[in-house]
């Protein structure tokens, strides 16, 4: 595992003064991804022993925090 979407919220900041806050994500998670509930993501949840909800929220979080930095970054 690699902590790119470490540097790109870094670079993100650094160069463009563009920060993610923690309840951005968290406001994204639950207008974006929580209300889409699949069988395919149920069973990706339970995988590794998870609910949806410790998925969405905890387990993929970091994916969706950069989703927020490019909705942030783009035009």
């Amino acid at each position: 595992m690699t902590n790119n979407y470490i540097n790109a919220l870094l670079f993100a900041k650094e160069e463009y003064g563009i920060t993610v806050a923690q309840d951005e994500v968290t406001k994204y998670i639950d207008e974006q991804i929580a209300p889409v509930v699949t069988e395919e993501k149920t069973a990706y949840a339970k995988a590794p022993g998870l609910t949806t909800e410790e998925l969405d929220y905890a387990f993929v979080r970091d994916l969706y925090g950069v989703d927020v930095l490019w909705e942030k970054l783009g035009p």
